[in-house]
């Protein structure tokens, strides 16, 4: 899809943006795809300043409870996300808010806190064009995932899509080495307004939700092995489809804003 730019006297612009306060964004539309059971397109959107950024996504369809009961009496559950997400980083807390909602009840939600992630980016020669823009590329290992970033430096900005941040400009195109994840820019927009929470009352840590959502968890799979009858067993896979395969860097750090 050809991208779709607005660089009509960017540098002065740019000056203008940065020069306002923090409700004045830049705004930036992606084109998300999550390719786990079947390729899913989402919404986003990602709106950021020198300080701050948001970024949204929310898939449109609903979601469903997919139960496969074979004959050797194995059960496979698969749970679709569709949330809608909220992220907000600010840079000045070094924090990192994001609107969770457990995918096995799908009725409570909460905003979690984390510190914000530092990912390892390393830069490459390589170079591709990508739309209007000349891109860098650069390489990061993230929560179970190898990303492989193309950026451009003439929208100088360390936030990106998701929580992809760290690069020394904006994120054009993103891919994961599994091919399940995309991110590709399609259009920018400039003095773009932004409704910014700065602070969210009653947020959990991270750690904590991630405890809440595993008992959670446990207790449906003891449920459905209940259904089998006495004496028989059954083998419960639940799925959980999500962009964080894995949470080391938290669990290594132990840390949680306060």
């Amino acid at each position: 899809m050809k991208l779709t730019y607005y660089l009509i006297l960017f540098n002065c612009l740019w000056i203008q943006i940065y020069a306002q306060n923090d409700s004045t964004y830049i705004y930036a539309e992606y084109n998300m795809r999550l390719n786990f059971e079947e390729t899913k397109t989402f919404k986003s959107t990602l709106y950021f300043n020198n300080e701050s950024s948001a970024f949204i996504y929310y898939e449109t369809e609903e979601g469903f409870e997919n139960i496969e009961d074979g004959e050797n009496m194995k059960i496979r559950l698969v749970i679709k996300d569709t949330i809608k997400h909220k992220i907000y980083t600010l840079k000045r807390k070094k924090i990192l808010f994001e609107k969770q909602k457990n995918l096995l009840t799908k009725k409570d939600f909460y905003y979690t806190h984390e510190m914000i992630p530092s990912l390892n980016w390393e830069l490459t020669d390589k170079t591709k064009k990508i739309g209007e823009f000349l891109c860098n590329n650069a390489i990061a290992e993230f929560r179970g995932r190898v990303y492989q970033a193309w950026f451009t430096t003439k929208i100088p900005t360390s936030f990106g899509p998701w929580k992809l941040n760290g690069l020394p400009g904006l994120i054009v195109k993103v891919t994961d080495s599994n091919n399940e994840i995309e991110f590709l820019l399609r259009k920018i927009q400039y003095n773009k307004k932004y409704k910014f929470k700065e602070s969210i009352n009653n947020s959990i840590c991270l750690n904590e939700y991630l405890e809440k959502e595993k008992k959670l968890e446990m207790n449906l799979k003891k449920r459905l092995e209940s259904i089998a009858s006495r004496g028989t067993k059954i083998n419960v896979e639940i799925k959980l489809n999500k962009i964080e395969l894995n949470f080391n860097d938290i669990d290594k750090s132990n840390k949680c804003y306060e």
